[in-house]
């Protein structure tokens, strides 16, 4: 699934941040030639796992609203 975003920051940057405070990795939009977008994975069939990431992911977004 390919999410797009309007926060004022590339998509690289954003999945490298999320990585890296988070440990929630995400494939930035550039690989698919779409910036500020990111690929969202969710086929482990770990419902745990999903929700948890989900979690950060949002507590990782909530923190560039400022």
């Amino acid at each position: 699934m390919l999410v797009h975003y309007d926060y004022d920051i590339a998509a690289l940057p954003l999945c490298d941040g999320l990585y890296k405070e988070t440990g929630v990795l995400l494939c930035h939009g550039g690989c698919f030639e779409e910036e500020k977008s990111f690929r969202l994975g969710y086929g482990f069939g770990d419902r745990q796992l999903l929700t948890e990431g989900l979690k950060a992911l949002g507590g990782y977004l909530a923190k560039l609203e400022g």
